[in-house]
């Protein structure tokens, strides 16, 4: 990869868990699954989330591969991916540094 889509793809995270709306919900659910696999339904009662809004933000993560979805039996499960890891300890590394979080 080259250095200009790494700076790329670094952005579009950043956009994607910073200023795009419902980033603060994205970042809980990475947050919530740096415990382990959860389903939708548990991610969503977890975060005092409606289903569907958990469902629309895990398809968002999912299609970016910051979580993999599995099946178990009828119910699907959600676990953090490599990548999903490495966003996420990023993403907090930037709110210790930004000025918002001196506030």
């Amino acid at each position: 990869m080259s250095r200009i889509d790494r700076i790329s793809e670094e952005s579009d995270f950043y956009l994607l868990l910073s200023l795009s709306r419902g980033a603060n919900s994205r970042k809980k659910i990475l947050k919530t699954l740096l415990s382990g696999s959860k389903s939708c339904n548990q991610i969503a009662i977890n975060l005092g989330l409606n289903w569907r809004t958990a469902y629309r933000h895990l398809q968002i993560l999912e299609k970016e591969n910051l979580v993999k979805s599995f099946g178990f039996g009828q119910r699907k499960f959600y676990k953090l991916t490599q990548k999903g890891e490495e966003v996420l300890k990023g993403s907090i590394k930037s709110e210790k540094v930004s000025p918002k979080a001196k506030k």
